[in-house]
């Protein structure tokens, strides 16, 4: 009995530990000469902007409210890309590393890669912030291209179920938490919408985002 009791006592501190605890985070990006000299290449300058959704990294920077596609954006994200490739093959168990390169897939429009990119750093790392938000955005892009309806909505519930993901702790939360409310409409969870869309505004009343919000959550009422 004595040792049942001390069991439980045991199992207690672990739980109230977690909760006291924030939520383990990775994010940013690991000191390597090879991934400073990407983000050098492709921070802030490179046009990011998906149909009003939000998402930003360490490697590329935020996403601006609508895209202006710019003729350096290619040349720029190639070279991010063979950057970041020399460093994945030096260090290929880095999630951060993984998470970069499917940035640069998601910057260039190619949906496929940077799923797969963000999936593999997911697997590395669960913990990886990053690439959830990125995946989140990626499946909600995919969600536009497909023609089945019942895919889409499955499509924009993953994302959804990624930004979820994205702890408090996160640097990225609050983006997270903006995609969430613009997307819920979207599959129907409208009251859930406009909860998250009030805890997005609580902290976010005066960037370019608010309209955009505002006007999505408005129009689905």
């Amino acid at each position: 009995m004595l040792v049942f009791l001390a069991l439980l006592a045991v199992l207690a501190t672990i739980a109230i530990v977690g909760l006291i605890l924030p939520a383990h985070v990775m994010e940013g990006l690991p000191d390597l000469d090879l991934v400073r000299s990407a983000r050098d290449s492709v921070y802030g300058k490179v046009s990011l902007g998906f149909d009003g959704m939000r998402f930003g990294s360490a490697l590329t920077g935020e996403a601006a409210p609508f895209r202006t596609r710019s003729p350096l954006d290619a040349p720029r994200l190639s070279a991010a890309q063979s950057l970041l490739e020399r460093a994945h093959a030096a260090q290929p168990l880095e999630p951060r590393i993984v998470a970069s390169l499917g940035h640069v897939a998601l910057a260039s429009g190619d949906y496929t890669g940077a799923e797969r990119r963000y999936r593999s750093a997911l697997d590395l790392r669960a913990s990886c912030t990053e690439a959830r938000l990125g995946l989140g955005v990626t499946l909600s892009r995919q969600a536009l291209l497909v023609g089945d309806l019942i895919r889409a909505r499955g499509l924009r519930l993953q994302a959804i179920a990624q930004f979820a993901a994205v702890p408090r702790a996160s640097l990225w939360y609050v983006e997270a938490l903006y995609d969430r409310a613009l997307l819920l409409p979207q599959v129907g969870r409208r009251s859930e919408a406009r909860r998250l869309g009030a805890e997005y505004l609580a902290q976010d009343s005066t960037s370019a985002w608010v309209a955009n919000l505002r006007e999505a959550l408005e129009a689905e009422r």
